[in-house]
């Protein structure tokens, strides 16, 4: 091999390892989990004012219910939030080692 050849070898295997490198802080960002996160949010909000729309009980007891229930739900977003973001600063660190 000549020295042009034996550059482009190293060359491309540079850019094999920062794609590889890139594809891993990819699957770290946590922008999947944040996007499911947000569209769970959503998806909660939508299913709960349908639920008021065709509730059978009064809608003060229907209000009580609907609040205990948003209470139960930020209660589990933020459980699950500091969930991730430890294991996220843990996965950081074995990342940085």
């Amino acid at each position: 091999m000549t020295e042009n050849e034996e550059m482009s070898a190293d060359e491309l295997e540079a850019l094999a390892e920062a794609d590889e490198a890139d594809q891993a802080d990819e699957a770290t960002s946590g922008h999947g989990a944040q996007r499911f996160l947000v569209g769970l949010m959503v998806g909660t909000m939508v299913g709960m004012s349908l639920a008021l729309l065709f509730a059978p009980a009064k809608g003060q007891t229907t209000r009580r219910r609907l609040k205990r229930r948003l209470d139960n739900l930020q209660d589990q977003a933020e459980h699950g939030a500091r969930d991730f973001a430890k294991r996220a600063r843990r996965e950081l660190a074995r990342l940085e080692r």
